[in-house]
């Protein structure tokens, strides 16, 4: 057994994109509203469709925590040295970054002791992923203003905290 799919849920690599297939036969079957896409998007176009069910049907954490932990569960499936798709989901070196939000909300709901951290992005690049951390900013207390400086903040590991309550952090994700 090769990968960590395969270990934990006895599926494989092709098992897993068999699964896909099913789903995604009926997807194109049913997409016909006159727009043509080109075939190399149409399963990204299948994947943002998914992301609008889990933001619209009250999915926990909406479409960007499903996004993340869609990223961060292929990226941990992948078998080791397995090179191709690899490549694209982790970056050479291997470092993934976790953009994440800590509220008063999240403080009360956090169990055990844990600090109430919310990933809400997840990405290879650094500052890609504090980029990522602009509207939330925005939306709890962060002026327009200050965006660009607090960015940089994020991108060189240090915690920014609105005048709201709000915590943002971009951290290296330990897989």
């Amino acid at each position: 057994m090769d990968s960590f799919s395969e270990n934990w849920s006895g599926l494989t690599e092709s098992d897993r994109a068999d699964r896909a297939r099913k789903a995604w036969e009926l997807y194109r079957g049913e997409h016909t509203d006159g727009v043509t896409v080109p075939d190399e998007n149409r399963v990204a176009d299948l994947i943002t469709d998914l992301l609008h069910l889990a933001e619209t049907d009250g999915h926990p954490g909406g479409a960007s925590e499903a996004a993340a932990w869609a990223l961060l569960n292929y990226a941990e499936e992948l078998p080791a040295g397995s090179g191709g798709s690899e490549a694209d989901a982790v970056p050479v070196g291997g470092a993934l970054y976790c953009a994440q939000v800590c509220g008063v909300h999240t403080r009360d709901l956090a169990a055990d002791g844990a600090e109430g951290w919310l990933t809400v992005a997840i990405g290879g690049d650094r500052r890609v992923v504090a980029e990522q951390l602009r509207k939330p900013m925005q939306l709890n207390g962060i002026y327009y203003s200050d965006l660009h400086f607090l960015v940089q903040d994020l991108v060189e590991g240090k915690v920014v905290t609105s005048d709201v309550g709000f915590s943002f952090r971009v951290i290296e994700h330990a897989s």
